[in-house]
């Protein structure tokens, strides 16, 4: 059975949380999750939690709602924490980061969801 990883993963009172969710709500960016899928590890038995997240790319005060609206896959993953959202609870900018090989992953699960949703 495939383990979910729990590194970068925190319990809420609503459930699982991803650490750079919680960055993102810290900087006041409205992040809301879209959706969200167990992504299997290529390199063992692990497993990792990838969402979708609509979020603001600038802090909420700062934000015009419309046009600064932006969407970012979020991984909990060590790549995605430490390289590719590196950053991201300082002063990075959501739409500046760039995502992991289970962000992939997770796109092409979506897409053949999507297909097989259509046949239906």
């Amino acid at each position: 059975m495939t383990e979910l990883y729990s590194d970068h993963i925190e319990w809420t009172d609503t459930g699982l949380q991803i650490d750079r969710i919680q960055d993102l709500e810290s900087r006041d960016m409205r992040p809301e999750v879209k959706d969200c899928k167990i992504v299997p590890s290529s390199s063992d038995n692990g497993a990792y939690l990838v969402a979708k997240v609509e979020c603001l790319d600038k802090p909420f005060e700062e934000a015009d709602i419309t046009a600064d609206k932006t969407e970012l896959i979020v991984c909990s993953c060590p790549s995605f924490y430490f390289q590719k959202s590196a950053g991201l609870e300082a002063d990075t900018a959501p739409s500046s980061v760039s995502t992991c090989k289970h962000a992939t992953v997770y796109r092409e699960q979506k897409a053949r969801s999507d297909d097989a949703q259509d046949t239906l």
